[in-house]
């Protein structure tokens, strides 16, 4: 037949072209004897007789389904872990207690050498209120690395007591702002990607500006803190943009040398804040 190959087995194909293909394939070429076994020129067969070419591109079809199915079924844990993620952004208010600066007796020395106080002083930051700005992202695992620029505007008080003449004790207070940058690292305690609540401790540091009633005075320090909150979502966790509520109890604390005695004081905090991820 015109434009037909046959081979050593007798095998009839298609077409001169696919004949040839066959017969590298196979190790059988224009009457020459296979070397390549009846398994691969049976393949050929297949492919080069009618119907071959159809039942060939059926198989390829099925193959890709196959390969599509393998690929969601691989995906889809990635899809779940999706929201761990993402960016997140938040602000709220920020409640901050009572924070010593120490007690400080005001001496001169007398005619011996040794100290004499005249009076005391003691200092606090009354309780503020402030407000925060907040940016985080998953940085390995479950940990979450953020950033958070606050301000509020505490009182100064400062009381005088003791005083060697006897004179009444006098309150004196300033309004100092204080301007706070602080990094942190966030780790969720339970929960999984699809939960809409969860609690999480956080561990903080930074850098902290004080500046005094008529910015005649300015001071700067480190600060830090250490916390405990939770999440909750108002929307699923794992939509393309979730929304929710956070709510964190922490220890606060600056550098000692911003403390009139220098050393260590610690103030409770309590923040509240709305939060976006997406």
């Amino acid at each position: 037949m015109k434009g037909e190959v046959r081979f050593a087995d007798g095998c009839g194909v298609r077409g001169a072209g696919c004949g040839v293909r066959c017969g590298v394939r196979c190790g059988v070429r224009c009457g020459v004897q296979s070397v390549r076994g009846a398994g691969c020129r049976a393949r050929c067969r297949a492919t080069c007789q009618p119907g071959g070419v159809r039942r060939a591109v059926r198989r390829a079809k099925s193959e890709v389904v196959v390969v599509g199915f393998l690929c969601l079924f691989l995906a889809s844990p990635a899809r779940a872990q999706e929201p761990g993620r993402r960016v997140e952004v938040g602000g709220g208010l920020q409640w901050t207690g009572s924070l010593g600066l120490g007690t400080v007796a005001a001496n001169e020395t007398d005619v011996n050498g040794n100290p004499f106080r005249l009076f005391s002083t003691s200092s606090d930051f009354d309780p503020t209120i402030g407000f925060n700005i907040r940016l985080s992202a998953r940085l390995i695992g479950k940990f979450r690395v953020e950033g958070t620029f606050s301000y509020s505007r505490p009182t100064l008080a400062t009381t005088t007591s003791s005083d060697v003449e006897g004179a009444a004790s006098t309150n004196a207070t300033e309004r100092v702002r204080q301007f706070q940058i602080e990094g942190g690292l966030l780790v969720p305690l339970a929960g999984g990607p699809d939960s809409r609540a969860f609690p999480f401790a956080s561990v903080s540091a930074g850098y902290l500006r004080q500046l005094h009633e008529g910015e005649t005075l300015a001071e700067t320090g480190a600060s830090g803190a250490l916390g405990a909150g939770f999440y909750y979502f108002l929307t699923r966790s794992t939509s393309a943009r979730a929304a929710g509520l956070r709510g964190e109890i922490k220890a606060v604390t600056h550098s000692p040398h911003l403390s009139f005695d220098d050393k260590l004081h610690v103030a409770p905090s309590l923040a509240g804040s709305v939060f976006v991820r997406f």
